[in-house]
């Protein structure tokens, strides 16, 4: 199983002390296990209780088969200042803790871009490739107002999360801009194909103000993200 938050909108913006009290409990409810969580100690532990701040955050669960075990994980940030902290659940204390230092993202993960208050978002997502019986995390981080984007991974070498190649990363400006703004979100998955053995990467960016979005796709070929065809894409208008 595997299931995400996202908030569209400025307007669909959860303050800290509703989002940690209420909604991570909602996200917990599936397994009797994680009730165990604390949601209160979750919330003063290491974000500052702020009328200016939005927290925000994407939760992942990914089943490895040798071990026959699920493994949950749940990325917490800040919006306006890109902070963030990366939990999992610890089955022998029976709660979420956080990550060493070292298994986190920069504490600022994208340039400022000539922004006096950007708007970071965030995705994180996980794939188990049997073949190879290990598991992959990814994080892909934007700016909703300029669209600048760039996408992470945990590498087991140096034991830290680390930015993809600039080839591996998708363009600077995914989407045209509409009436001169921007207002950029994206949605990125993978998936592992076992009969292939091989490992997919999507990306869908939109405007949640004109509705328009495109879908790009890692392609092996050209080792870079390009956009599907237009046939592969979305209506420039799905909603009225």
């Amino acid at each position: 199983m595997h299931f995400k938050m996202h908030y569209f909108s400025n307007s669909k913006r959860i303050k800290m002390k509703l989002i940690t009290r209420l909604s991570l409990l909602a996200l917990l409810l599936f397994s009797g296990n994680l009730l165990a969580v604390e949601a209160g100690h979750f919330y003063s532990a290491d974000f500052m209780d702020s009328n200016d701040a939005y927290i925000l955050m994407d939760y992942t669960s990914v089943h490895v088969p040798s071990q026959d075990k699920t493994y949950y994980e749940c990325i917490v940030w800040d919006t306006e200042t890109g902070h963030s902290k990366l939990y999992f659940y610890d089955f022998s204390e029976k709660r979420f803790k956080a990550y060493g230092d070292n298994v986190q993202l920069p504490s600022n993960p994208l340039p400022n871009s000539n922004n006096d208050a950007p708007e970071y978002h965030m995705d994180y997502t996980s794939v188990h490739v049997p073949s190879q019986d290990k598991t992959y995390y990814e994080c892909m981080v934007w700016d909703a107002e300029t669209g600048a984007s760039k996408l992470y991974f945990y590498s087991f070498d140096t034991k830290t999360f680390k930015a993809y190649e600039d080839n591996v990363q998708l363009p600077n400006n995914p989407l045209p801009q509409a009436g001169g703004s921007s207002n950029f979100m994206m949605d990125y998955t993978s998936v592992h194909v076992p009969s292939q053995d091989k490992t997919y990467y999507e990306c869908m960016v939109w405007n949640p103000n004109s509705g328009e979005s495109k879908l790009y796709y890692y392609d092996y070929t050209s080792k870079s993200f390009v956009a599907y065809a237009q046939n592969v894409q979305l209506p420039s208008a799905p909603v009225e």
